[in-house]
């Protein structure tokens, strides 16, 4: 065996002894020897704990939603959405905002298809439920820039990544159970001066539905 290979095992093997030992295993005195036939044998991933400093955001269909702080980005704080079930069993980490994201979405069109690691900001969520599907979805929206609120909308459903932009600029008002639609707040500007919001609204796969009367600013 070559001795540069032999001298990085038997480090290994040292290091691997002191963390049983600090884990409560047992450990011998003298390193292991390392052979071809060695294999290392991977324990199953415990699932994720939520953490202590959680904060709880909405609770509805079975489901309780939370932003964790995950420290400061370039521009705005760096939060991860979390779930669970009602009785806080089942943990799920949905998503951790990037405010390095440079991806620029045009506020005119429909909502597109992203990665939950598109995800600019994320200050809040709120969970909405399809009346046409059944299908529950978390609503997380941020500020990354302190001026355009992004807003995404996210299936709970660890078989699909479905992940949508919606394109507003300001926050999130609501949704019609009714008609199955949601409900966005958006700023524009009229030619002669001065800013405006609407509310505009679109369905469960982002299509813009309609939008209401301008409110002056």
């Amino acid at each position: 065996m070559n001795k540069r290979i032999f001298k990085i095992a038997s480090v290994c093997s040292l290091a691997m002894g002191a963390f049983f030992t600090s884990c409560g295993g047992g450990s011998t005195n003298e390193p292991s020897s390392v052979t071809p036939n060695d294999s290392l044998v991977v324990a199953e991933v415990p699932t994720e704990a939520l953490p202590a400093t959680a904060i709880k955001k909405d609770a509805a269909y079975g489901y309780v939603a939370y932003i964790q702080n995950e420290g400061k980005g370039e521009m705005s704080d760096i939060n991860s959405v979390w779930i669970t079930d009602e009785q806080g069993k089942q943990v799920r980490k949905i998503c951790v905002s990037n405010d390095r994201n440079t991806k620029v979405f045009a506020w005119k069109t429909d909502g597109e298809l992203c990665s939950t690691e598109d995800v600019l900001a994320a200050d809040d969520v709120k969970i909405v439920k399809s009346r046409e599907s059944g299908k529950v979805y978390l609503v997380v929206s941020g500020c990354p820039d302190m001026r355009n609120i992004y807003s995404y909308l996210i299936q709970i459903d660890p078989q699909s990544d479905f992940c949508m932009h919606i394109p507003a600029s300001e926050k999130f008002v609501g949704w019609k159970e009714d008609a199955d639609q949601l409900l966005f707040s958006t700023y524009g500007y009229h030619e002669e001066g001065g800013r405006y919001s609407v509310v505009l609204s679109f369905d469960f796969n982002g299509k813009f539905i309609s939008k209401g009367e301008p409110i002056e600013e």
